[in-house]
């Protein structure tokens, strides 16, 4: 299997709300289509469980947060700390 070329194929990123860059369907129920820096892309439409959300704040670094200066999408400093 040919190795991804990770430079031309980024994870996925946090770019804002939905509501921002996405366009509805016809029954308002998903996503249709978001645009980035004039891409139009196919969303990723999930359904979850609120039950299996984790949240910065709630009192347990949880395996989707890690230590650092901020609670911000990349870190979580109430749950777990600052690094070091």
């Amino acid at each position: 299997m040919e190795e991804v070329n990770r430079r031309r194929c980024a994870p996925l990123a946090c770019v804002g709300r939905c509501e921002r860059h996405c366009g509805m369907d016809a029954s308002k129920t998903f996503y249709e289509s978001c645009t980035w820096n004039g891409l139009t892309y196919r969303p990723l439409t999930t359904r979850m469980d609120k039950r299996n959300l984790y949240k910065c704040g709630d009192g347990i670094c949880q395996p989707t947060e890690v230590c650092g200066e901020k609670n911000d999408s990349l870190s979580c400093k109430d749950d777990c700390g600052t690094c070091g």
